[in-house]
């Protein structure tokens, strides 16, 4: 969920009711690598702070049954855990354009087994990314400096048709499951923001990213500003300089102005790079919340990193208060690149 590639920086809210009943939308923790019984052995501080569980299933390493005991055994527990499929890596674990075609039928098998174990999951959470293999080598172009070699292996992944013809699938795909009685959450990449400015798609096209055009209940963008440091440094950032909680604020504005009550964010990445300190999760939390994100409407990657250190000194920080960050230069330079490359990208 974190594996962003460099060449392209170049009190509880009601959200949408699961049939009569409204879903109050707590902060949720995302678990991507651990295995269930860490995760379990988590459930009592993470019911004492009223925190939800965002879990990783994953085709051909999470066993069905196995997750279903998890889910139950944090019903017990007084933890909220909403299911987050996925694909082997092999298969570009996160679904996109290029894959979906592998992803539904994984998708219905969970929702199947949630439905025929009668499971207390009422939010169903699509990861949209470009595929794990596409990324690697975007990545090791972006490592070399090569970044018109990366961006040229963007633009012939690109593929219009495919992408097209993957909006009707997933469409389909988040119909059946809200018929069903399931919210479907979307998690996915920022820049698809800076897609909007021009009328087109073309950014969401190249990414293999299909927002637009799709009812998703909720749609959160992950503004991981410990991977923009990351991932920025020697093309828009000097050895040792960091961004700000600004790039929360800028998104988060943006979003909100996109879609409305639907929009959530994702913040992070805990204990990574420029984000080893839980004050910093205060200034991010401030800026959501400046931006007008209430406490449920944000969301934590991750247990994992949190589990890193001591997950109290990261929970303590929870309740920051709202604080508008200074504006940086830097957040207004990276996304205007963003969009100068929208508008003259050509498919």
């Amino acid at each position: 969920m974190i594996r962003w590639m460099p060449v392209l920086f170049l009190g509880g809210c009601q959200n949408p009711s699961v049939g009569d009943e409204p879903v109050e939308r707590k902060i949720a923790l995302w678990s991507e690598f651990l295995p269930l019984s860490t995760v379990e052995a988590q459930f009592a501080w993470l019911a004492d702070a009223d925190l939800e569980v965002n879990q990783a299933v994953t085709k051909g390493e999470s066993d069905l049954t196995e997750v279903s005991a998890f889910v139950l055994a944090a019903e017990d527990a007084g933890v909220r855990v909403n299911l987050w499929p996925m694909l082997s890596d092999a298969q570009g674990r996160w679904p996109n354009a290029s894959n979906v075609d592998a992803f539904v039928p994984w998708w219905n098998e969970v929702i199947d087994r949630v439905e025929q174990d009668d499971l207390p999951v009422t939010t169903m959470i699509v990861d949209l990314e470009l595929g794990w293999d596409v990324q690697a080598q975007v990545r090791e172009l972006g490592a070399e400096g090569d970044v018109l070699g990366a961006m040229g292996l963007l633009m012939d992944h690109a593929d219009p048709a495919r992408y097209e013809a993957s909006k009707q699938v997933f469409g389909d795909m988040v119909a059946d499951a809200q018929g069903r009685g399931f919210r479907v959450r979307l998690t996915t990449l920022p820049m698809v923001i800076d897609d909007f400015e021009d009328g087109d798609q073309d950014l969401q096209t190249v990414l293999d990213c299909p927002v637009e055009g799709i009812v998703w209940d909720e749609i959160s963008v992950q503004v991981y500003r410990s991977v923009f440091t990351e991932l920025l440094t020697g093309i828009f950032l000097e050895e040792g300089e960091t961004l700000g909680a600004d790039v929360v604020f800028d998104y988060g504005v943006d979003a909100r102005d996109a879609w409305g009550e639907r929009a959530t964010l994702d913040l992070g990445t805990l204990g990574g790079v420029a984000y080893e300190q839980p004050a910093i999760l205060a200034e991010d939390l401030g800026a959501a919340r400046a931006a007008g994100f209430a406490e449920g409407e944000v969301d934590l990657y991750s247990l994992d990193g949190m589990l890193l250190g001591e997950p109290a000194l990261w929970v303590d920080e929870l309740d920051a208060p709202a604080l508008e960050p200074d504006a940086e230069p830097k957040v207004a330079e990276i996304r205007e690149f963003l969009r100068t490359l929208d508008q003259n990208i050509e498919l």
